[in-house]
């Protein structure tokens, strides 16, 4: 079975996990064959979206199975068909064909055009998918709104055009489906060197089976499908070798909340996303991808809207999440940084909020269950397996004020990171490299700390799912008594046009009153130098762009690094590509 298999036969097994008699349901049925080789991917999507848009057509073995009355599926769905669109039958493509066309006049015969004449609206006042025309209008004004927002005021680029189809404008049909809305990509465009698709839009008629209802979901149903057609203009997420689909959903529902802050209907994918943290970030099932939205919530308040944008610039010729570590290395650090970072965001969630250094909304999200908890008297050890971009997150209760030592063995430690962080201690947190050992103290108000595991793996450009294993040792009393050192110096070669900065992690033995960092030419040259000041003991990091004192590209070549601190520190060496 493939590994893109496996990645989705996950996402079956999540979402039927959340529903008791889950095999009684179409999903329950579609995962446990796919579990046992019965049936492909292809096979499996196909007959969700069949049972999702049109069930008199589903096969004989799944017409008495009970189908989901509402999902955020349907884009992913369309996704792995079009992926897989080879694999199909004649007559199967006759079947799925019809879900990437657009809805009919004979279907939605009224039409209205937006105030701004942006969008034109297709509805019916009568039968199955009857809607009123004062719902229609504020759909067009919702769109304009969010047009208005994203192109006029954030920056994003506006959408294509989609050739003249159903008139010039932009068209968004409103049907009684079980769903907020979906996007669907159309038509390449052949003015542009990139990979960007024009697309449609269709919508819910009144929005009362969803989770938040009303004009309520009608606005952030409008700020999120109008970003999936932004998204679209940047590059369509059906052409990239990982699917993007995770940072479509992702995307769009974070910018629900930027258009529409007051509705929250993001809170509702928070509690199965906190609830199951260890799912590789990229993965999509229908819940997992909404519910990372909170990564750009992270993103967000740290750097501002301009780091968005540039992962969408990026985009046009990155895959995914190189696409958000070349945004990142913008404003120091990488992906590999944020992922840690998000490690630690995610568990100043509910009554732990913190909402002054992590999540502004942190209050209204779920706790983080974490993969186990254990009670640290004098030794714990923690074995398991990790893939990449996968955060395990185990939660450590000291039975007493106390140092720990903590030392984590590694199958593959060039990726893998140990983060802890104390409850109540400066530093908050600290994180090493691999295998490199770390101490931490507690005292008796410390009653929560957590160690997380973090694979910051980028995968190749396809799902694998490449577990490795682990093993992180706890003791009570242990000194790690490392010297001080530089642990890593990344990107090596550097290339300060591309990668902006480079990032360098130590470790320091002690506090250190004054520590400088220093660059100096092979011929002995020193071209720049920076004082940090008092620094704590622990790991650290350093950016540096490339630039010399006077703020000037420095020449390619290799380069020396060095930390000076109270105590002798072995230097490093780069080469800078310019």
């Amino acid at each position: 079975m493939s590994t893109l298999n496996n990645i989705v036969i996950i996402a079956f097994v999540f979402l039927t996990a959340l529903r008791l008699n889950a095999v009684e349901t179409i999903s329950g049925q579609l995962q446990q064959e796919l579990q046992q080789e019965k049936i492909t991917l292809a096979t499996a999507a196909a007959i969700e979206m069949i049972a999702l848009r049109n069930p008199d057509l589903l096969p004989a073995g799944y017409q008495h199975l009970e189908r989901p009355q509402f999902t955020r599926k349907t884009t992913l769905l369309k996704s792995i068909i079009a992926r897989h669109w080879q694999e199909y039958s004649e007559s199967e493509k006759g079947l799925l064909s019809p879900f990437f066309m657009r809805p009919s006049a004979d279907l939605l015969p009224e039409s209205i055009v937006s105030p701004k004449g942006r969008f034109k609206i297709h509805y019916t006042t009568e039968g199955l998918h009857a809607t009123t025309h004062e719902f229609a209008q504020e759909a067009a004004g919702s769109f304009e709104f969010a047009y208005d927002y994203q192109v006029g005021q954030l920056g994003f680029m506006p959408p294509p055009t989609d050739f003249g189809i159903d008139g010039p404008e932009h068209d968004i049909y409103m049907q009684n489906i079980p769903d907020y809305g979906s996007t669907t990509y159309e038509n390449a465009v052949p003015a542009t060197a990139r990979q960007d698709y024009t697309g449609w839009v269709e919508i819910d008629n009144d929005f009362t089976h969803t989770p938040t209802k009303g004009y309520d979901a009608l606005h952030v149903t409008a700020a999120h499908e109008l970003f999936h057609l932004v998204q679209l203009g940047y590059r369509s997420y059906h052409v990239t070798d990982m699917s993007a689909i995770f940072l479509f959903e992702a995307g769009a529902t974070w910018m629900e909340d930027v258009v529409y802050d007051e509705v929250n209907d993001y809170y509702y994918y928070l509690p199965p996303f906190f609830q199951n943290p260890s799912q590789p970030f990229y993965v999509a099932n229908g819940i997992h991808e909404y519910g990372l939205t909170v990564f750009y919530h992270m993103l967000e308040q740290q750097h501002g809207i301009e780091v968005i944008k540039s992962i969408w610039d990026n985009f046009i010729r990155y895959e995914p999440v190189v696409a958000i570590d070349q945004a990142v290395r913008r404003y120091g650090g990488t992906f590999a940084h944020k992922l840690i970072e998000f490690s630690l965001w995610n568990t100043h969630t509910g009554i732990y909020a913190d909402t002054v250094d992590y999540y502004a909304e942190g209050r209204h999200y779920p706790e983080l269950e974490g993969n186990d908890r254990f009670d640290l008297y004098d030794k714990v050890e923690i074995s398991n397996e990790n893939a990449e971009l996968v955060v395990k997150y185990f939660e450590l209760v000291p039975a007493s004020a106390a140092g720990f030592l903590v030392t984590p063995a590694f199958e593959e430690p060039t990726n893998d990171y140990v983060v802890i962080q104390t409850a109540n201690i400066s530093p908050l947190y600290q994180y090493g490299a691999g295998d490199v050992n770390l101490d931490f103290y507690t005292d008796k108000d410390s009653v929560r700390t957590w160690l997380n595991i973090v694979n910051a793996e980028i995968p190749p450009f396809s799902y694998s799912l490449n577990k490795t294993h682990y093993t992180v040792v706890v003791e009570r009393g242990k000194s790690a008594n490392e010297s001080s050192k530089i642990s890593s110096v990344v990107p090596n070669p550097f290339n300060p046009a591309e990668d902006h900065f480079l990032t360098l992690e130590y470790i320091l033995q002690a506090t250190t009153q004054n520590l400088k960092f220093m660059v100096f030419q092979e011929t002995g040259q020193l071209v720049f130098n920076q004082s940090y000041g008092k620094r704590p003991g622990g790991y650290g990091m350093i950016q540096w762009d490339g630039r010399n004192m006077n703020g000037e590209a420095v020449a390619s070549g290799v380069y020396f690094l060095f930390l000076i601190g109270d105590k002798r520190i072995k230097p490093s060496k780069v080469a800078i590509i310019n």
